[in-house]
Formats: structure tokens, sequence, C-alpha cells
């Protein structure tokens, strides 16, 4: 009973540890105001290999004391809000013409959408050596200077310029962004220059296109992206039949997102695009399964039901850019809380298994204890009272007071008495 009760509350004890672990780490980004005096100070360890935020935000001006020791102080940039730890800083809708030039070294999300800004200088950003994500949609961003200083962001992953006025791009303003995985150029009109490679990226993984007034690709446009996997194309005026040349580059290319396709240009994509399956079509209310199309069947098997609407070309509305890039971020943040949670789970599983091994090899051998201790005490008393029996005051049981030695409660004869009868 007692080892039951003692495995109980071990359990107990386990659980509220593991779940008090697990609540500091991978919480939402999340964003509230927060009033306080530009003097106050909040003290907080450096985190070495994880993001811990919290909900609560830092207003303008504010201090905060880490435990880095290159730095002693960090601070929120003017007309910026940021979370508590500086990871997320929104300077968004605030009308700037420039970007911050404080902006802390730790921020992870850097959000500079709906402002004046008229150029994107990496100069700015040279600060945030921990920089994931960047959105700068809904400004006036023509050209990007500077753009060698990408290779000193080492953790840029996405980087979104929808609806701006880019210029026709040269082919190298993301050549030493090594880790940019997501390019977001939707609204930009002219972006594609002709006869150059839009973009040298080697780990791009998205690009999106849309609604970019794109009429003709050159052979030479996607030469340096073979590394793409997912490409939009949705609400251009695009002529496939003097674009197909341009897509033999992308030999991983599984998603592609056109307005709509024939059924020559159709079965030439498929053809061209070894590894892609289905090809959505954003004007039409189904798509094209490719491995259908290029396994014998005709073109009308090979239309599947889209997965989604029609779509229109793309609103202008503010709030609706907004939800975008928020829903973007969200799912982002969300891919790398679930990596850290399923990561969490397994060394919670981990634990509790090995625990509940643990207690019960305890449980064993406090019940080896109690049953060992239980056969001493029999064997114990069999043998004092065979002592008693056989060996009264070493008499033998011939002895005449053997008799009353039983009947007086096994109490022992002592010698003395045993000489005095034998003297009588």
């Amino acid at each position: 009973m007692k080892s039951l009760c003692l495995s109980f509350i071990a359990i107990i004890v386990l659980l509220c540890a593991l779940k008090t672990s697990g609540e500091s780490y991978y919480d939402d980004y999340s964003y509230k105001d927060y009033e306080s005096s530009e003097d106050s100070v909040t003290d907080i360890s450096y985190p070495a290999t994880t993001i811990q935020t919290s909900s609560d935000l830092t207003t303008e001006g504010k201090v905060i004391h880490i435990g880095d020791p290159l730095t002693k102080e960090l601070k929120c940039p003017k007309n910026c809000k940021c979370s508590d730890g500086f990871y997320l800083v929104d300077c968004s809708h605030r009308n700037l013409i420039e970007m911050p030039k404080n902006v802390p070294y730790n921020t992870v999300q850097l959000n500079m959408s709906h402002n004046l800004l008229t150029k994107l200088d990496v100069n700015d950003l040279m600060n945030c050596t921990e920089l994931r994500q960047i959105f700068l949609q809904e400004n006036r961003i023509e050209t990007i200077v500077n753009a060698e200083n990408f290779a000193r962001l080492p953790f840029l992953h996405q980087i979104n310029l929808s609806r701006n006025a880019l210029k026709p791009l040269r082919g190298d303003e993301f050549s030493h962004a090594k880790s940019l995985a997501a390019l977001l150029l939707t609204n930009n009109q002219n972006v594609v220059a002709a006869n150059v490679p839009i973009i040298q990226a080697p780990k791009l993984k998205t690009l999106n296109l849309a609604n970019c007034s794109i009429d003709q690709f050159s052979d030479n446009t996607f030469q340096n992206l073979s590394s793409l996997v997912a490409l939009y194309l949705d609400n251009n005026p695009l002529d496939l039949a003097k674009s197909m040349d341009a897509f033999n580059a992308l030999i991983n290319l599984r998603t592609l997102s056109i307005p709509t396709v024939n059924r020559d240009e159709a079965l030439d994509l498929c053809r061209n695009l070894n590894a892609i399956d289905i090809i959505h079509l954003s004007l039409e209310t189904h798509d094209i399964s490719c491995f259908l199309f290029t396994t014998g069947s005709t073109y009308e098997e090979s239309l599947i039901p889209s997965m989604k609407v029609p779509t229109d070309a793309p609103s202008t509305s503010t709030e609706q850019t907004a939800s975008l890039a928020n829903s973007n971020a969200t799912e982002t943040m969300n891919n790398d809380t679930n990596k850290g949670t399923a990561y969490d789970q397994m060394c919670m599983i981990y634990m509790i298994i090995s625990g509940l091994a643990l207690l019960l090899v305890v449980a064993i051998l406090m019940g080896f204890c109690i049953i060992g201790s239980r056969r001493f005490g029999t064997e114990m008393f069999d043998r004092k009272r065979s002592y008693r029996k056989y060996y009264p005051g070493n008499l033998t049981v011939d002895n005449q007071n053997y008799e009353a030695y039983v009947k007086e409660d096994l109490t022992p004869i002592s010698l003395s008495d045993e000489f005095e009868s034998s003297s009588r």
C-alpha cells in the first residue's frame, strides 16, 4: 500500500514538472497594448537556442537589459511596437519614409508594411543578425540597394515585397541571400526584365509573381531557380506558347498556378516539368493532373475538380493585404512552433515512460522487501518457538518441567529453578 501511494505521488510530481517546463517554450507570438514609463526596465536572460516570447508589448523608447555580453541594452525603435524581448518589431502603418536605424539585433520578424519607403537599403538591416522574416508590402519601393549585405543576414528566409513599385530586377538582388526560401513579388508591374534571369537565389522554394502584368518569359528567366518548388503566376496575361522553354529549368517544380491553359499547352507543360503533378488553374473550376495526362489518359480524363474557387484580380484593399501578411506570418510561426511542440511531446513521452519504468522497478523492489521481511519474521518466530520447545533452559523435552513451561505462556525456566528441582 505504501509503495502504491509513493508511486502515485511521484507520477503527479513528474507530470506537474513536465507541464511547467513545457509552458515556457513556443508560446504564440502576439501583441497587446502595454502601458509603462520609458524608464521601466525588464530583466530577462538571453536565449541561446530557443526563442521565448510573451504577449506583452513594449512601447516606444522602453529599455531592456539582457544577458548578452556584447550588448547591454536594447530599445524599441521610435514609432514601432515590440514584443517582450524584441523578437517581433511592428512598424507598419506609420507613414515612415525610411527604415528605423536602431532595430534590435535579435529581431526575428520585422514588419515595415503600409509605409512610404521608396527603397530597400539592406545596410539598414545589418544590426538584425537574427532576422528571419521581413514584411515590406504596400510601400513605394523601387530599388534594392547594397544587396550584397544580404550575406550578413544568414537566417533570412522570407521577404514580402508585394504591392510596391519595383523596377525590373537585374537578377542579382537576392543572390547573397543564402537562406531565402520564400519571395513574394505580387502586384509589382514590370518586375520581370526581358532576357535577364529574374532571380539568383540558391535555396528559393516559393516565388509568387501573381498580378505582375507578365505576358512572356525569356528562355533564361528561371535558369538560376532549379531549387524552386512552387511558382504562382495567377492574373497575368501570359502567353504560354512563347514562354514554354522558360520552364525547362524548373526541374523540381511541384506546384504551378496559372490563370488558364489549353490542351496542347497543358501537355507541353506536363512534359517539360518532370516533378509536377497538378497544374492549378485559378480562372477555371478544374485543375489538370499531369500524372494522368502523361500516362495515357485523355485531356478530359485528366481534369480534376479545383480545390479553390475561381479568383479575380487581387484587391488593393489595405485590410486584405494586412490580413494576408498576418496569415503568412502566423503560418510560418506555427510551423516553427509545431516543430518545437513535436520535439517537446517526444521528450515528454520519453520522460513519462522512463519515470514509469523507474517507479515499476522501485515498486518491485519494495514488494520483494516486504515479502522478504515477512518471511524473515516468520522464520525467526518459528526458530524462537523451536528453541523454547526443544531447548528450554538447555533441558530436553523429557524434562519434567516441560509441561509447566508450556502452560506458563512459553516463559523460559531459569537455570536456578532447574537446579533447585534436581536437588530435591
